[in-house]
């Protein structure tokens, strides 16, 4: 018996001290960080650095229980492109241009949660700078050149977007030094973009007080936010005084994430009448696909709206190309009647490369414009990925087609992207534009990209 206890003491010594496949190893490894290359500077970083090591520093104390660790963070991104567009029958390109964008961001933060962000473009806030090759004594331009006096000043020092964003929970510790109640608020003002249902409902800057309640309870839910958002000016859409009024909802669930998003546009006009937009998605993943189902609807309120009446779908299908590391994709979408989103453009550049704006001046989508009030697109297109993915080439074949009317497009292009260094990328595309009527048209891009 006493032999037999022994051994079983044994038995169960070496088991406690044997190392389980499914466990973690005992062994104690340094970071692995040889692989990663160091993070390039920015700008300037003043106070507080973007990424350090070291002892955190105690700080600011503006009240009881809130500590600042102030940083002034300068950063921004040089664009330079050709763009070249003709079509059969021109006589001379249609758009042929250099033209340059500068986007200069200043970010003061404050702790983990509260921000100060400004944006600028003074390149081509307004206009272009560039030149004008279509012109027959092409000559460099820039866009304040015709502004009246201290409009350079304006060009230059009056950010484009700005906003202050925080978390009213750690920004006022004082109300729950615990952390216990549900008193986790973020909130943001200033001029900003907002988007939301990926242009469907909206895609616009707006001068917005927002508020987003994060962690509310939802049955079946692991999360559920709530934001709510009053927003006015800059509408993207006539220029009318409007003020849009949102409620957007995101819930995470255990396959799939839902949003139900709505706004209501109410005009500040005496001759306009109010609209309602409303859009829904569900983003899930089938078997070796990942599928985005989105829908939008939108009501004018009134026979004088900015808002027409009308539907719209779209759908986004992707996977990975086995065994490669490949992108295979498909969307579409349709539009019914005169569907019109809260502010912006709507969300046709989703659709594809083809259908997708450049952000630079005089350059449209090369599937252009709506075609009618009823239509509907799609978009198929195959993403290579070389050299480690630091470069890759996307080709697309695209469509779209105006329900009751004899109108559609056929659309071929590619686009090739590389990175040199950590700076520096370039871009090149090209396409052939096919209507049922009129010529085909062709056009290029190349672009510079430094990112500072």
């Amino acid at each position: 018996m006493k032999q037999t206890n022994i051994l079983l003491i044994i038995i169960f010594s070496a088991l406690s001290f044997s190392q389980e496949p499914y466990m973690f190893p005992d062994d104690v490894l340094p970071p692995q960080v040889e692989s990663f290359p160091e993070r390039p500077p920015m700008i300037f970083e003043i106070g507080d650095k973007f990424f350090s090591n070291g002892d955190i520093h105690y700080g600011i104390n503006p009240w009881s229980g809130t500590y600042w660790q102030p940083g002034l963070w300068g950063f921004g991104n040089y664009r330079i492109a050709h763009q070249y567009l003709t079509s059969e029958s021109a006589e001379s390109p249609s758009l042929n241009n250099v033209v340059n964008r500068f986007d200069f961001f200043l970010n003061l933060k404050l702790s983990g949660t509260e921000r100060f962000f400004a944006a600028f473009r003074p390149l081509d806030k307004g206009g272009m700078t560039g030149v004008d090759l279509t012109l027959d004594e092409s000559e460099f331009v820039h866009n304040f050149e015709e502004k009246g006096e201290g409009e350079l000043f304006k060009q230059w020092f009056f950010p484009a977007t700005w906003f202050f964003e925080g978390d009213i929970a750690e920004l006022f510790q004082f109300l729950d030094y615990e952390d216990r109640l549900p008193r986790d608020v973020g909130f943001t003002i200033g001029r900003q973009p907002v988007f939301f249902q990926e242009g469907i409902v909206l895609n616009d800057i707006l001068e917005t007080f927002g508020v987003s309640f994060n962690g509310l309870h939802l049955p079946y839910a692991s999360n559920f936010k709530v934001s709510l958002m009053a927003g006015k000016n800059h509408i993207d859409r006539d220029g009318t005084d409007e003020t849009i009024y949102g409620m957007f909802s995101e819930a995470d669930f255990y396959k799939n994430m839902v949003n139900v998003d709505i706004a209501y546009v109410q005009e500040n006009m005496g001759n306009k009448t109010d609209g309602l937009v409303i859009g829904g998605s569900n983003v899930q993943q089938f078997g070796f696909w990942n599928t985005a189902l989105r829908f939008g609807y939108s009501k004018a309120l009134g026979d004088s709206s900015d808002i027409g009446d009308g539907m719209f779908f779209m759908g986004e299908f992707s996977r990975k190309h086995y065994p490669y590391k490949n992108i295979i994709y498909v969307n579409t979408y349709y539009k019914h009647e005169a569907f019109t989103p809260a502010g912006g453009k709507g969300a046709f550049g989703r659709t594809g490369i083809l259908f997708a704006p450049s952000g630079m001046t005089g350059h449209t989508p090369p599937m252009g414009a709506p075609l009618a009030p009823s239509e509907f697109g799609i978009s198929s297109g195959y993403q290579l990925f070389m050299d480690g993915g630091r470069q890759s080439i996307i080709s697309e074949i695209s469509f779209r087609q105006a329900i009751n009317e004899d109108l559609n497009k056929l659309g071929l292009g590619f686009k090739f992207m590389k990175a040199f260094g950590q700076r520096y990328v370039l871009n090149i595309d090209g396409y052939f534009i096919q209507p049922n009527e009129g010529d085909y048209n062709y056009g290029a891009r190349t672009e510079f990209l430094v990112k500072l």
